[in-house]
């Protein structure tokens, strides 16, 4: 996929977060991810995934709650 489509599909998967009624942290941090282009510093220096991994501890969280 090249970073045009990529970034295509991010602001898609950005406004579907958007149209939520009331955002919660988990909608926060997937948003955060949408806003991270392709080859930028927080790409390469692996930012994503540390905030997939601080996503799925809270959907851990609130399903253990």
């Amino acid at each position: 996929m090249n970073p045009r489509d990529y970034m295509i599909k991010q602001h898609r998967e950005a406004e579907k977060i958007l149209l939520k009624e009331s955002l919660d942290d988990i909608d926060k941090l997937e948003l955060l991810i949408t806003e991270i282009s392709p080859y930028s510093k927080y790409w390469r220096l692996g930012i994503i995934k540390a905030l997939r991994h601080a996503i799925k501890l809270l959907k851990e969280e609130k399903k253990n709650a």
